[in-house]
């Protein structure tokens, strides 16, 4: 196999990290996968998944007494045959999301599309010179009350608390679709903080009658 780089007849981990790099030059969601391995969690994990999957297919040759000792002779950086690596691929494939499922991603693939479509690059075969789909994380948010939120940005790391609350608030307010709406957002927003939420809008103004209908 084309993984096998010193071609030994098994692959491991940095074989398999060197070939999803390369292969993600056009497969672009490997990258993702590649990246993983890459860390410290990732080659946990690995491991994790050879030991329980040649515990499963070794255990039909091996005594009960004997399976304990070859599971926990494999390291971090097993080695892996072709047919354990293939049964491997769905392990991990089960277990790693290549994107997230959020509207930052849906947007920029959303995004992309369009311009395939505008351009009139759609079709089975697409031009040499359109280049695949690739994420790029612009961080997370999540508001969390009391005009504080929590952030991870990639180029300033974590933020928290009433800082983080206002670039929050800023930023919804700046993705708006319009100005309009830019300075509806703002002007709601700035209106709560000053007299606070009107929970009696929308009701009705006559009031129940105590008297039994007729």
């Amino acid at each position: 196999m084309d993984a096998d780089i010193n071609k030994d007849g098994t692959l491991e981990l940095s074989e398999l990290r060197e070939i999803l790099k390369k292969a993600s030059s056009e497969f672009s969601h490997l990258e993702e996968h590649a990246l993983f391995l890459e860390g410290q969690k990732g080659a946990k994990r690995f491991g994790g998944l050879v030991r329980e999957m040649l515990l499963g297919n070794r255990s039909k040759h091996n005594s009960s007494e004997g399976m304990p000792t070859a599971v926990s002779g494999i390291g971090d950086d097993p080695r892996l045959t072709q047919e354990e690596f293939a049964d491997l691929l769905g392990r991990i494939d089960d277990g790693l999301r290549a994107l997230p499922a959020t509207g930052q991603v849906a947007g920029q693939e959303g995004a992309y599309l369009a311009g395939l479509l505008k351009s009139g690059s759609m079709g089975y075969d697409l031009a040499p010179s359109v280049k695949p789909f690739r994420y790029r994380h612009g961080g997370t948010v999540a508001y969390v009350g009391s005009d504080q939120a929590v952030m991870e940005l990639p180029t300033w790391g974590n933020l928290k608390g009433y800082s983080a609350g206002f670039l929050w608030r800023g930023w919804e307010t700046y993705r708006q679709i319009s100005f309009r709406n830019q300075c509806l957002v703002a002007f709601d927003w700035a209106k709560t903080k000053l007299f606070g939420r009107d929970l009696d809008l929308g009701r009705s103004s006559e009031q129940p009658s105590d008297q039994p209908a007729a």
